[in-house]
């Protein structure tokens, strides 16, 4: 099968809209169609049901997700492979969590990228049942995500958390009943502690796994969140100030591979490379 009609089919399900997986593609909505009645007919089988103004899954669109996602991996990782075989290159593919390659995954992957020349990097962000279905078809060199997963083929090492501290836009208090006005929600997998605690319910003013969006929209408008220590220091007691009565939630943080890795000195240095960002941002170096 063509991997450009799975390459739509995926476009399309995930905007919900022919129009808008058009624009992804650089292609026309006319050529979208003419795919996605393509991959119909070898499949027999329509993927979507066509409502007006409303694009739904079928059963078997549904259940044709993670096949194409699997398929669309291994052809990328056949191609990283030829490419690498052909020019003597090492390759490494890569994924975490949004949230978390804002936190610490973005740094570590520039350190693994100056201390190793030449080196062939496929960087993605993605879910964790994502994570865990590539790792396992090893279509996917490393996975770091805040839980291990539960399959005897895949090896996890804990690394240093990363520390979540609550931060305001001005001096607040958690006992207050005013004290989580304009919460924004990070995806960090759980509600953190202090926030349990309470037993109250919370007002979300935004959720979201983008940091950056985060802080931004607490630095212009106000409110609260759960941000990364290391994210947030420059802003303390000026912009940004810790909620008193809120501890620090330290997350904690896991790099996983497949056991039966081709490259597993090499992810095995990535991961050393990572821990060393993840200590050294839990205990920076004081300025002089």
């Amino acid at each position: 099968m063509d991997t450009e009609l799975l390459k739509t089919f995926l476009a399309v399900q995930q905007t919900g809209h022919f129009g808008r997986a058009a624009e992804a593609l650089f292609l026309t909505q006319a050529a979208v169609s003419a795919r996605i009645k393509l991959l119909e007919s070898a499949l027999g089988s329509p993927v979507f049901a066509r409502y007006r103004n409303n694009l739904q899954l079928t059963d078997t669109g549904k259940r044709l997700i993670p096949h194409a996602q699997t398929v669309l991996s291994a052809w990328d990782v056949t191609l990283r492979e030829l490419v690498s075989a052909a020019t003597d290159q090492a390759a490494l593919s890569i994924a975490a969590p949004v949230s978390l390659w804002e936190s610490f995954v973005q740094q570590s992957l520039q350190s693994t990228l100056a201390e190793n020349d030449g080196l062939q990097v496929q960087a993605d962000s993605m879910p964790p049942d994502q994570l865990n279905r590539r790792l396992l078809d090893r279509t996917l060199d490393l996975a770091f995500q805040f839980e291990p997963p539960k399959h005897s083929d895949i090896r996890s090492f804990d690394l240093p958390p990363v520390n979540l501290v609550l931060v305001a836009s001005e001096p607040r208090d958690l006992a207050d009943e005013t004290a989580l006005s304009g919460y924004i929600e990070l995806d960090w997998g759980i509600l953190p502690a202090p926030l349990h605690a309470l037993g109250r319910p919370i007002s979300t003013r935004l959720q979201t796994g983008l940091v950056p969006l985060a802080l931004d929209l607490l630095l212009r408008h106000g409110g609260c969140a759960y941000l990364p220590e290391q994210r947030v220091a420059g802003y303390l007691d000026r912009l940004l100030y810790r909620v008193a009565g809120a501890d620090v939630c330290a997350r904690p943080v896991v790099a996983c591979y497949h056991q039966h890795s081709k490259i597993k000195p090499l992810v095995l240095r990535v991961i050393e490379q990572a821990r060393a960002e993840l200590q050294s941002a839990s205990h920076p170096v004081p300025p002089e």
